[in-house]
C-alpha cells in the first residue's frame, strides 16, 4: 500500500514538472525569437554581414539558437542582386 501511494505521488510530481518545463521552454523559445528579430533589424540598419554568439548560451542550441535564427530571418532584408 505504501509503495502504491509513493508511485501516485511520483506520477503527479513528474506530470507537474513536465508542465513547468514546457512553460519554461515556451518562454525561452519566444524570447529568443524576439531577440533574433531585434538583431535582424540591427543587421538591416548597420549592414553587418555576420554576428558572433559566444558563451554558455551555445549549450542551448536546440532551444535558443534555433529560435534566435528564425527571428533574425523574420526581419532580415536579403540582398536582391
Amino acid at each position: 500500500m505504501k509503495n502504491h501511494y509513493i508511485m501516485v505521488i511520483r506520477k503527479v510530481y513528474l506530470a507537474k514538472l513536465k508542465m513547468e518545463m514546457n512553460h519554461i521552454k515556451s518562454v525561452v523559445g519566444n524570447s529568443s525569437r524576439e531577440i533574433g528579430r531585434v538583431v535582424g533589424n540591427v543587421l538591416n540598419i548597420l549592414d553587418i554581414g555576420n554576428i558572433i554568439i559566444a558563451g554558455s548560451i551555445l549549450e542551448a542550441k536546440k532551444l535558443f539558437i534555433t529560435n534566435f535564427e528564425k527571428g533574425i530571418y523574420d526581419n532580415l532584408t536579403l540582398n536582391f542582386w
